[in-house]
């Protein structure tokens, strides 16, 4: 899932506008992956007014999004006993319709439809971040 890449590209770039050296000034607050730190560091450092909690698509993002992109990046794809979160990630294919495993093995096999939803999630979440951080109000430079 590219898309999951792209979200995380996008907001550290936001950060990155806002201050080169944003990941030191984060540290303090958590040691996750980069997009956590985008986020902490926008809410906690640049202060926007922005709740994770409340907030459907991060927990999308986060979750099964987040382990389907592990799963397609790290694994092949493959939904077998190397994958670490299998058992999570297995239910999420089940109750899916627009995924599914190939007949084949065990290879994930993601729907158009899928695809659109993760996308209109991605969208809606950094639309919503961007205008909390007023970034829609801030001339382009």
């Amino acid at each position: 899932m590219n898309l999951y890449a792209c979200l995380e590209s996008r907001l550290a770039e936001e950060c990155y506008r806002r201050d080169r050296e944003w990941r030191n000034a984060v540290k303090e607050y958590t040691k996750s992956d980069k997009l956590t730190q985008a986020m902490q560091y926008l809410i906690r450092i640049q202060s926007i007014t922005f709740s994770l909690g409340d907030s459907t698509e991060w927990y999308k993002i986060q979750g099964d999004y987040r382990r389907l992109r592990n799963c397609i990046a790290h694994n092949e794809g493959r939904l077998n006993e190397r994958f670490r979160d299998r058992n999570k990630l297995k239910k999420y294919v089940d109750r899916r319709p627009a995924l599914t495993l190939s007949p084949y093995g065990d290879e994930i096999i993601l729907g158009k439809d899928f695809c659109e939803e993760a996308l209109g999630t991605v969208s809606r979440f950094l639309l919503s971040v961007l205008i909390a951080s007023r970034k829609w109000l801030q001339p382009t430079r």
